[in-house]
């Protein structure tokens, strides 16, 4: 028990030094994927810092290994999630989408359509498309009026009014057809 308490000792002494190293290495390489978990270990209870790590690193797997983004994402949810850019989450939420990971989907992909960026328009259409699956579809003809009011004439809102006319006529259909006696 000695032992391994002296060697706690001797990491936790040696920790400042190594922080300080691997904040070198990512001065000459900023996409330094050891450094930079490294820092985002270190710095797990600092919310701002954590988060600017988690952003960089993120990033990187997002280029050079997207299923280890998805499972650091996997680690930290819902932690730093406000930190990603949009196309980061507009990418994780259509690979959950694809994988049954439709709570995860739809957080990645809302969080992508606040931003307001040009992303924007391309995160409602996949939304709605998460409510269809979940067959929540007042939610998704209330995304499709949004995209067809904020995003006029772009082939999203075209898109949108396609959807939302056949949603609004299988509704009507199937109204008429519940109301109808049965014959036997």
């Amino acid at each position: 028990m000695k032992y391994r308490a002296a060697e706690l000792k001797e990491e936790c002494a040696s920790r400042p030094q190594t922080t300080k190293s691997y904040l070198t290495v990512l001065e000459k390489e900023p996409k330094n994927i050891k450094a930079l978990e490294h820092l985002l270990s270190v710095s797990r209870y600092n919310d701002e810092k954590s988060g600017y790590y988690y952003r960089l690193l993120m990033e990187v797997f997002f280029v050079e290994d997207f299923p280890r983004a998805v499972v650091l994402f996997d680690e930290y949810f819902p932690a730093h999630v406000d930190a990603l850019p949009s196309k980061i989450l507009l990418r994780l939420g259509r690979y959950f989408y694809k994988n049954n990971g439709q709570s995860k989907a739809m957080f990645c992909l809302e969080c992508a359509a606040e931003r307001g960026d040009p992303l924007q328009a391309k995160a409602l259409t996949f939304l709605a498309d998460s409510y269809v699956a979940i067959d929540n579809m007042a939610m998704a003809n209330k995304v499709w009026k949004t995209i067809i009011g904020k995003f006029p004439g772009t082939p999203f809102a075209v898109e949108a009014q396609r959807k939302y006319k056949e949603a609004t006529n299988s509704t009507r259909a199937h109204e008429k057809a519940a109301k109808m006696p049965y014959r036997i």
